[in-house]
């Protein structure tokens, strides 16, 4: 679950509850994409889109798993 936090970042406050959801889109969208062996570099996009997304208020865990995966050509 705490995969996310490395990439949040001081800019970033987030509460608990929207680490919680955060972490549960990230782990959702980098186990879809069987992470052994993924580059660290699109982990990184992942996280970084949907913690972009998050910062304009969405919390809901579906819209910001679409937002990390978002121009990566992955189909969900």
């Amino acid at each position: 679950m705490a995969h996310i936090l490395k990439f949040i970042g001081p800019e970033n406050t987030f509460d608990p509850e929207t680490v919680a959801l955060l972490s549960e889109a990230y782990d959702k969208a980098i186990g879809g994409m069987d992470d052994q062996g993924l580059p660290a570099i699109v982990c990184e996009m992942i996280a970084k889109r949907i913690i972009a997304l998050a910062t304009t208020g969405v919390r809901d865990p579906e819209r910001l798993y679409a937002a990390g995966l978002a121009g990566l050509g992955v189909q969900r």
